[in-house]
């Protein structure tokens, strides 16, 4: 595990550590969340700059069964 330094408003911080909360855990799906967010839009993206091509039905399969295992993975079955 690679350990990274967050800056954080004190007050915020304060309230954290207050609230017995687990940053880590909370950081690492936020940045699940947002990683994936990034690549839905990035896939998004790509249709619609492709348009004109034509995506196969399997490439789009595999692009939301992909995004499903993603969303299992950071917040269980759905």
């Amino acid at each position: 595990m690679v350990q990274l330094i967050i800056d954080l408003p004190e007050k915020l911080a304060q309230k954290a550590r207050e609230s017995d909360l687990n940053v880590s855990q909370i950081t690492q799906e936020a940045l699940r969340r947002e990683l994936a967010v990034r690549q839905t839009n990035h896939l998004l993206d790509t249709i619609a700059v492709s348009r004109t091509a034509s995506v196969p039905h399997e490439v789009i399969s595999a692009a939301v069964d992909e995004a499903k295992n993603d969303l299992e993975t950071t917040q269980g079955s759905i």
